[in-house]
C-alpha cells in the first residue's frame, strides 16, 4: 500500500470525449432458437450522442423530437423501418432517448433484422432523418405530443414523489 497515494474525489462527472468520426461495431452471438423466423435473428442499432445532461431545455426539446420520430404508427422511423419490413420491432432498451449518462444519446434499435439487411439499417435511418429535417413534423402530431406531456404533468399519481426523484436523478448525479 505504500506505493499508492490518496486522491481527492471529484464531485463532478467530466464530459465524455467526442469521437472524431462514426464507428461501427459488429458483435456475433448465438442465434435465438426460439425466434419465430430463423432468418430474422439480428439486432441493429444506430446511435447518436446528443448534448450534456445539464442542458435541461435542449434535452426536453430533444425528447419531444425523439417521441415524434419513433412513437406511434405515424412516426417517420416507425414507418420507414418497421412498417417497411426492415425490422420487426424496436429493440427494447436500445431504442429511444437515453438520459442516464453525462451526454444524452438517441438510439434507433431494431430487432428481427435479416443478416443481409444490416447495412440498410443505418442508411435508412440517415435517409429518414434527412427527410424529416427537410420536411419537418406535421403540426397536429407536434400538438398531440405536447398534449400528452401536459396530461402526464397534470395527472395526480400516488407515485408522484418517486417519479419526480427518479426523473431528477440523472441530472443530480452528473
Amino acid at each position: 500500500m505504500g506505493t499508492f497515494t490518496a486522491k481527492d474525489p471529484s464531485p463532478s462527472v467530466p464530459v465524455e470525449p467526442h469521437w472524431k468520426e462514426p464507428r461501427t461495431v459488429r458483435l456475433m452471438c448465438q442465434e435465438d432458437p426460439t425466434a419465430p423466423d430463423p432468418t430474422r435473428t439480428c439486432f441493429a442499432s444506430v446511435s447518436f450522442a446528443m448534448c450534456d445532461i445539464l442542458d435541461v431545455y435542449t434535452n426536453f426539446a430533444l425528447s419531444i423530437a425523439c417521441t415524434l420520430l419513433m412513437d406511434g404508427d405515424n412516426a417517420p422511423l416507425y414507418r420507414g423501418l418497421i412498417e417497411s419490413g426492415l425490422g420487426l420491432d424496436w429493440a427494447g432498451p436500445v431504442a429511444g432517448m437515453d438520459k442516464n449518462s453525462r451526454t444524452t444519446s438517441f438510439h434507433i434499435g431494431l430487432q428481427g433484422v435479416r443478416k443481409e439487411d444490416l447495412d440498410k439499417v443505418s442508411t435508412s435511418c440517415l435517409d429518414i432523418l434527412s427527410s424529416v429535417v427537410k420536411s419537418g413534423f406535421p403540426p397536429e402530431r407536434v400538438e398531440a405530443v405536447l398534449h400528452q406531456y401536459q396530461i402526464a404533468v397534470r395527472q395526480d399519481s400516488a407515485q408522484f414523489g418517486l417519479n419526480l426523484i427518479l426523473g431528477l436523478a440523472p441530472i443530480v448525479n452528473h
